[in-house]
């Protein structure tokens, strides 16, 4: 979508971490992040699903708002990408900037996200994607939709999401599964599990262009 066509959140800063329980700092992507993106992307994806760093430079001017990004000090040790689109969409793995009606626009598409394994099983993926449903249902959209893969199936069904018979188009894979989640119970899942410690530790989190184990 692009910057004239797309539903806006409110807040353009993005996210107060402090909503989310995070230990660590959360807060919006820059450009001058999207190296470290792409280095973990790498670590977490199968090679089918790595996008190059202009695909990220393309999300982030699609939607900033809806890029985030969890720091361990200076270090990157996770993201999530997401943004309003079409209901029952799946985007192609090989999509540029992105357009779409912003009266088309009831769902938030959870694009990428991704944890260093190095911090799995600290909650992270959860806190990332409650912080993206809330900016999400203040915007007014009502559901999310993501692409599962490698494995994540399991993940985002504890979160609220369930299996959804969209055609994907060439490139994801017979593993994978389109999947929706009504947001206001996507909230509510996220926050019992950050809340109980019940983040969905060894499972894997994902969707659309690739998903990395989440914790």
């Amino acid at each position: 979508m692009t910057s004239a066509d797309q539903p806006r959140f409110p807040g353009d800063a993005g996210p107060d971490p402090s909503a989310t329980g995070s230990p660590l700092g959360l807060r919006p992507l820059r450009s001058n992040d999207l190296h470290a993106v792409v280095r973990l992307q790498r670590r977490v994806y199968v090679a089918r699903y790595h996008e190059p760093e202009a695909a990220y430079a393309d999300r982030l001017a699609d939607f900033g708002p809806g890029c985030l990004a969890m720091f361990d000090g200076s270090e990157l040790v996770a993201y999530a990408i997401g943004y309003p689109w079409a209901a029952r969409r799946s985007l192609p793995l090989d999509a540029g900037r992105l357009v779409v009606d912003a009266a088309a626009a009831a769902t938030l598409y959870v694009h990428d996200v991704a944890v260093d394994p190095a911090h799995r099983g600290r909650g992270l993926a959860t806190t990332l994607v409650l912080a993206l449903a809330t900016l999400a249902e203040v915007a007014s959209l009502v559901t999310a939709s993501l692409v599962a893969v490698q494995g994540a199936e399991g993940y985002w069904r504890r979160l609220g999401f369930h299996p959804t018979d969209v055609d994907l188009g060439p490139g994801y894979g017979d593993e994978a599964t389109f999947m929706e989640a009504d947001l206001t119970a996507l909230r509510t899942a996220c926050r019992r599990a950050t809340t109980t410690g019940d983040s969905g530790t060894g499972d894997n989190g994902g969707n659309s262009s690739g998903v990395s184990p989440a914790g």
